[in-house]
């Protein structure tokens, strides 16, 4: 890679992880928050964060926006999808613009988080 074309991408990295705290600042929850979605209810927080990812056919590319993590006891490694749509209405309930693209994540028993997602 080029010394311009790594100072792009440099710089476009930067502006990723810069944007969280502007969702923040509109007033997004850090608290838990309840989300039924389906019939469940689950516990939900939003974070500024780590940029998320989602992929292209170029690669994968970065996604600027606060992290969304869905609590559930009972929510399941093989449940991203249910855990995406309360995501969704965690992000829109709380004034933000939920990005679908961001990909999740499973790191712990009852838990996803989908970094970049809530904008």
């Amino acid at each position: 890679m080029t010394r311009v074309g790594l100072t792009l991408c440099m710089a476009g990295l930067s502006a990723c992880v810069a944007q969280p705290a502007r969702v923040a600042e509109r007033g997004v929850a850090a608290e838990a928050l309840p989300v039924s979605v389906d019939g469940r209810a689950f516990l939900a927080s939003i974070v500024p964060g780590a940029a998320g990812v989602t992929l292209t056919r170029a690669g994968a590319v970065p996604v600027a926006g606060a992290s969304v993590r869905i609590m559930g006891r009972d929510l399941r490694r093989d449940e991203g999808v249910i855990a995406k749509k309360a995501a969704l209405a965690a992000c829109t309930g709380q004034g933000g613009v939920f990005q679908p693209q961001a990909i999740g994540r499973y790191p712990a028993a009852g838990a996803w988080v989908f970094d970049g997602a809530c904008a």
